[in-house]
């Protein structure tokens, strides 16, 4: 009877541990159709942005072209397996810059960013790229709707260039600030992640991109599009687009040596759509707090001197010329005027050959006085003596006899 009850124990105990071990097991390992679940339908994420309004397509096109930023490749070149190597888009678009757009998404783009933003939607949507968002009845190929790898690479780099530059001349279509989704939420379920690891973002709720910035949507209408459509000179470079750092202090930030490490976009200066995708990119960094009439150069990724009177910031009055000095710049005189300490205006100044001029004048004018002076002395004294100056030609002895008479008494 007792070795029964122990038998019976045993048997129990077994089954105890095995129960415990398909619990630890399964809350380890979930199954497939489990991890599929945790995404949710786009309908219901579109219900957060605006009930499925324009806005929401805006943030599955910004999704679709995000997870080509962040993931994509250049199927250009590549032959093999895309590596981290290989995605490089989130600091720079493609190297040589792509020529042969996608003629279709181009013309259409060509028109308005509401027209670029609904073509771009329209293939999103039907995309192996957000399946696991869309949920097809079907599973898709990795590149559909398109033929192959490069087709859409092509359709998608067209788009970013586009979309990029509509962000930057700030086109009002591309602002996202309302709904409770965030610009890269559920990027982790793009097909572009490997399967191990997407399952284990999902798996988890990891963002497959961290960004700062991600959730200031609604303080900055155009950080979502940025996120989405723009590389991203100042950071994440060296972090494989991820930027956590609140102080800006991160490898790759081309401002990191200044005390304000801050980097941005320089306002109106990326407006030139063929600079833009050759990664012609402007960004300013904040050298004025620290050097005072200095400005950053993108083309030296340095703090140089601005010239005020170059770029028309000085204060000189119209009667002064602007001279640049280094850190600053004075107003000062014409060629040939000094300023006078008196009335602080300019005022002309006599040249050598100017001064020398007015100088003989001046001796010249004195000699011809002096002259004139003893001819009509001479005059006076002829006409005394009864001789006009009419006969002193037929009377020239007696003239020259006179004026050195004239000249003894003198």
């Amino acid at each position: 009877m007792n070795f029964g009850r122990c038998h019976f124990l045993t048997i129990g105990c077994i089954v105890v541990l095995i129960g415990v071990f398909q619990n630890i097991y399964c809350k380890r390992k979930p199954k497939l159709k489990d991890i599929e679940n945790l995404i949710p339908d786009f309908n219901e994420i579109g219900a957060k942005i605006d009930r499925n309004g324009e806005k929401s397509d805006l943030w599955l096109a910004g999704i679709y072209i995000a997870a080509h930023k962040y993931f994509g490749a250049d199927f250009r070149y590549l032959t093999g397996n895309v590596g981290p190597d290989d995605q490089v888009f989130y600091k720079k678009f493609p190297s040589p810059t792509l020529r042969d757009l996608d003629p279709r998404l181009t013309t259409v783009c060509d028109q308005s960013a509401t027209k670029c933003i609904n073509e771009v939607y329209n293939y999103a949507k039907r995309s192996g790229s957000l399946q696991h968002l869309m949920k097809p009845e079907v599973e898709l190929l990795t590149y559909a709707p398109f033929k192959n790898n490069y087709e859409e690479f092509r359709f998608r780099q067209t788009a970013m260039y586009y979309l990029c530059w509509y962000t930057k001349i700030e086109s009002p279509a591309l602002k996202f600030s309302v709904g409770d989704v965030s610009c890269l939420s559920h990027l982790n379920a793009v097909n572009e992640i490997p399967k191990e690891r997407r399952h284990k973002l999902l798996e988890q709720d990891d963002m497959a991109i961290n960004d700062i910035r991600n959730g200031n949507y609604k303080k900055d209408p155009f950080i979502c599009a940025n996120l989405w459509f723009c590389p991203d000179p100042c950071y994440g470079r060296m972090d494989k687009g991820n930027f956590v750092k609140p102080n800006y202090k991160v490898a790759g930030n081309p401002c990191i040596k200044l005390k304000n490490s801050k980097c941005t976009w320089k306002d109106e200066a990326n407006h030139n759509f063929k600079d833009l995708i050759r990664n012609k990119f402007n960004i300013t960094c904040d050298c004025e707090s620290e050097r005072p009439g200095f400005h950053w150069s993108s083309r030296f990724s340095i703090c140089i001197d601005t010239d005020e009177c170059y770029e028309n910031k000085h204060k000189c009055p119209e009667n002064k010329i602007c001279k640049n000095t280094v850190g600053d710049y004075m107003c000062t005189c014409l060629k040939g005027y000094d300023i006078n300490p008196a009335t602080d205006k300019c005022e002309r100044l006599l040249t050598m050959h100017q001064s020398a001029t007015i100088l003989d004048y001046e001796k010249s004018y004195q000699s011809k006085s002096h002259k004139e002076e003893e001819t009509d002395f001479i005059s006076e004294i002829m006409e005394i003596v009864g001789l006009s100056t009419a006969s002193t030609i037929t009377l020239l002895p007696f003239t020259v006899i006179l004026f050195t008479l004239v000249q003894f008494i003198i």
